[in-house]
């Protein structure tokens, strides 16, 4: 089984979910690939963040990587002011329809303002794209200093996801 991780991650937060699901999977015998989706141009500052989730920014992407078809497609994001961060919706928006048998989402944030609105947006693009959403991940920033808490629960998403 084939599953392809893409994330975007710019204060880290996202990208040490990604980075643990990685064994967890190799332990439910995945072939796992993993992708950072880099922006061509990024906001420096959590105000140019938001305003750029808000207005719809559309960035390019350096080296957008069109996965093979997946087993289980993995997107991780933050939430910017109610979206995902602009480079996760234009890889969604590139993403050849059918390229996976499902998906996992995953949501870091801070203080959870928009996070539903969030994975709605990702959830619309997934079914724009004939990709069914299995299982929604959402991890508060906090509990990224706690790894004793944090495994439970990706491993459980990884479950419902890998069952679904």
């Amino acid at each position: 089984m084939k599953a392809g991780i893409f994330y975007y991650s710019f204060s880290g937060n996202t990208k040490k979910v990604a980075e643990m699901t990685v064994p967890l999977l190799a332990a439910r015998h995945y072939e796992v690939y993993i992708n950072k989706i880099e922006p061509r141009y990024e906001a420096s500052t959590f105000t140019a963040q938001c305003a750029w989730a808000l207005c719809r920014y559309r960035t390019g992407l350096v080296n957008f990587y069109q996965p093979e078809t997946l087993d289980l497609l993995i997107v991780g994001t933050p939430v910017w002011a109610f979206n995902p961060a602009p480079p996760v919706v234009r890889f969604l928006k590139q993403l050849k329809p059918s390229v996976a048998r499902k998906a996992l989402l995953i949501v870091t944030y801070g203080s959870g303002v928009g996070k539903e609105r969030c994975v709605q947006v990702m959830e619309e693009w997934c079914r724009k794209k004939s990709i069914p959403v299995r299982e929604v991940l959402y991890i508060q920033e906090k509990l990224l200093r706690h790894p004793e808490k944090l495994t439970p629960l990706v491993t459980a998403a990884l479950e419902k996801a890998h069952a679904a």
